[in-house]
């Protein structure tokens, strides 16, 4: 059951962060990619 509560979490969050930037999007601002592989490519 822990485990269905933390993936619970992450989906959750993961949610709000879509919402947020799509309203943020939608208001006309430059929004950060959200894929992880961009990220570590960025920083390497």
């Amino acid at each position: 059951m822990l485990w269905q509560v933390l993936l619970h979490v992450a989906n959750h969050s993961t949610d709000h962060r879509a919402q947020l930037l799509q309203l943020l999007n939608d208001l006309g601002a430059k929004t950060p990619s959200q894929d992880y592989i961009f990220y570590v490519y960025e920083h390497l």
